[in-house]
């Protein structure tokens, strides 16, 4: 049963509905992390992370899984989902299903924790 966890600001978000997704990054072992179907529990830290408890958020059903691939020579960004490429005019919106504030946001925060080329899943609940 799969734990996915979320950083305190994605929080309002989940509870009112608005984020019913999470991108993630692949596993190191190349596992999904789950598949349409799996019971998922949404939870965050209640203090720092690793070092406080686990707030439950929620239990959801994983509805979806799509391949996502994230690229950027920054110059220019392509999103590759499920072999479709997104086009631009959409990638703030892809960034706000997320829960970010645009694609600019997301982009810094992809640059900061993942770099690129980014590979990963798309969950949706």
């Amino acid at each position: 049963m799969p734990v996915l966890l979320f950083q305190p600001r994605f929080v309002p978000l989940i509870l009112s509905g608005q984020k019913r997704r999470t991108v993630r990054a692949l596993r190191r072992d190349g596992r999904p992390h789950c598949k349409p179907g799996d019971p998922l529990f949404l939870r965050s830290w209640s203090g720092l992370p690793y070092r406080s408890q686990q707030r439950r958020l929620m239990a959801a059903t994983c509805l979806r899984v799509a391949q996502v691939s994230i690229f950027d020579d920054f110059t220019r960004s392509a999103i590759l989902i499920d072999g479709e490429w997104l086009p631009f005019a959409t990638f703030d919106a892809f960034a706000q299903a997320d829960g970010f504030a645009d694609w600019k946001e997301m982009f810094r925060w992809l640059v900061d924790v993942h770099g690129f080329p980014f590979h990963g899943e798309i969950i949706h609940w």
